[in-house]
């Protein structure tokens, strides 16, 4: 059997000895990888937190080990590494960049995930991270240019800024909802009950997160309001508020703004129901979950350029990074013919990410 280790930067919160995430990890994430293994090791980020609560976050339990990549010793490091058969390292991440150089001079296999880009993430972020964009994104290159077997979330962005001389397959991780005839009828008779001047938009990301592109929304709204539109914009995900309620106070448009918090997974479904309108306005995306989700259920969406957003919306409902101007301008040319026709589409779209199709997509990459 082989011993396969999980190998990422991302952060398990570690309450009351379980261990939660943010949403942006499930344990169906690690499930795809019990096809090659029943014994899972969790190379990951772990921070301890006492007196707080769970509520909004995601258990993890599938997995055999894990261990805390902060708190890893050299010798127990390459202990770890010798120990164990094969390593899915998933890119960008700090963590996949180490584990890949040293696992690759012991001769270890590797099968690499390409999620995101090393690039946008880094110049986006704080002015340290700018700094390392440059170093980070070339060696991001070079490993994934010289790997055997990668994986890519996306169709074409990401394949074009991080090219492999080996084996290249697209598939997404996304779980998109199961939507029946009664959920696609009640989708068309909300379009058809909207009042566009009062219309409900949303958006699900980490509102700590400037990258996520909530400033642009915020902008479009104080805009629309002079124009005679009064919408409600509910903010669902993890992080501090702090940053965008005073935003939305400068701009006159805190009583626009509805902040939900973090959001389990039946949450997440209530929520795309009870709005009109999904808005992704990343500044840094590969290929959003969240804005699949909500195509999976025939809401109507729009999205910024970033990323393999292009790849899921038509033209007309894209605008570019922080223009808000752009955003108003599509805001306002919606009617209920064209939401109705966009629901349609978006189902008909995220058919492409049906979980039976890519689970066999999976099942031979893993195993290759």
């Amino acid at each position: 059997m082989k011993n396969v280790v999980f190998v990422h930067d991302h952060k398990l919160k570690m309450i009351d000895n379980f261990y939660y995430s943010n949403g942006a990890f499930n344990d169906s994430v690690f499930m795809n990888y019990y096809s090659i293994s029943n014994n899972l090791t969790l190379y990951l980020r772990v921070y301890n937190y006492e007196n707080i609560s769970s509520l909004g976050l995601t258990k993890i339990t599938k997995f055999t080990n894990l261990i805390n990549s902060n708190n890893l010793k050299l010798k127990p490091f390459i202990k770890m590494i010798m120990n164990h058969d094969l390593f899915i390292i998933r890119l960008p991440s700090i963590n996949g960049l180490i584990v890949y150089f040293i696992a690759k001079f012991l001769k270890k296999k590797m099968l690499i995930e390409v999620v995101g880009c090393t690039w946008d993430s880094l110049w986006n972020h704080s002015l340290v991270a700018k700094f390392a964009a440059p170093f980070l994104w070339l060696l991001s290159r070079i490993v994934i240019f010289n790997s055997t077997n990668v994986l890519y979330v996306t169709k074409y962005f990401l394949q074009k800024r991080y090219p492999t001389k080996g084996l290249a397959v697209s598939c997404s991780d996304v779980l998109i909802f199961n939507v029946t005839s009664t959920d696609i009828d009640n989708r068309i008779q909300k379009i058809e009950y909207l009042k566009f001047n009062e219309i409900k938009i949303g958006t699900l990301a980490s509102v700590n997160l400037k990258y996520k592109g909530h400033h642009t929304v915020f902008n479009a709204i104080k805009k629309l309001n002079t124009f005679g539109y009064y919408p409600k914009y509910y903010l669902a995900g993890s992080g501090s508020q702090n940053r965008l309620k005073r935003l939305a106070v400068r701009l006159g448009i805190i009583n626009n703004v509805v902040f939900l918090g973090s959001l389990n997974r039946n949450n997440i479904v209530e929520f795309f129901n009870s709005i009109d309108l999904y808005i992704q306005p990343s500044l840094v995306e590969a290929l959003p979950r969240a804005l699949i989700e909500a195509m999976s259920l025939g809401l109507p969406c729009i999205g910024s350029n970033a990323g393999g957003i292009k790849e899921l919306l038509s033209k007309e409902y894209i605008f570019k990074k922080n223009r808000y101007k752009e955003l108003v301008e599509i805001i306002r040319s919606l009617n209920k013919k064209s939401l109705i026709k966009a629901s349609r589409d978006n189902i008909v779209k995220s058919n492409d990410f049906n979980e039976s199709n890519l689970s066999s997509i999976r099942k031979k990459f893993y195993n290759s």
